[in-house]
């Protein structure tokens, strides 16, 4: 996601990455390429996923927050990212894998946003990076 965050947001501006996965919620407050922050619910220090959020809101106002995983999941809790967004006072953004690079072949648009695809393209670029 932070790679995906450097071509698709202003390169300075703090944004928070969330992971939704069965075992709950990760995330990553990075500001200037650093994790500055993170979190993971359900945790002892939190009551509920917006306590754990706010805790990620703190310091320079956020751009934006980029979610993947199996963010169908959220509802679950009760949450949405409409509530994301409340709670972090900035905009919600879909984590894609298709703007990282040119297709030869589109993919199907639900593709986009399945969380194998976001793994599959974080293990693809960690093995290049490597």
């Amino acid at each position: 996601m932070r790679f995906a965050a450097s071509y698709e947001l202003d390169p300075h501006e703090p944004y928070v990455a969330l992971w939704i996965g069965t075992d709950g919620v990760y995330g990553w407050r990075i500001v200037d390429d650093i994790v500055a922050n993170e979190m993971r619910y359900p945790a002892p220090e939190h009551t509920d996923l917006a306590d754990a959020l706010r805790d990620m809101a703190h310091g320079p106002e956020l751009d934006c927050a980029l979610v993947s995983g199996e963010v169908d999941l959220l509802g679950g809790v009760g949450f949405s990212t409409a509530d994301i967004a409340d709670v972090l006072g900035c905009t919600v953004l879909p984590f894609e894998c298709a703007p990282l690079g040119g297709l030869v072949r589109p993919l199907d648009g639900s593709l986009l946003h399945e969380p194998s695809g976001a793994v599959a393209f974080g293990l693809a670029l960690r093995g290049v990076l490597e």
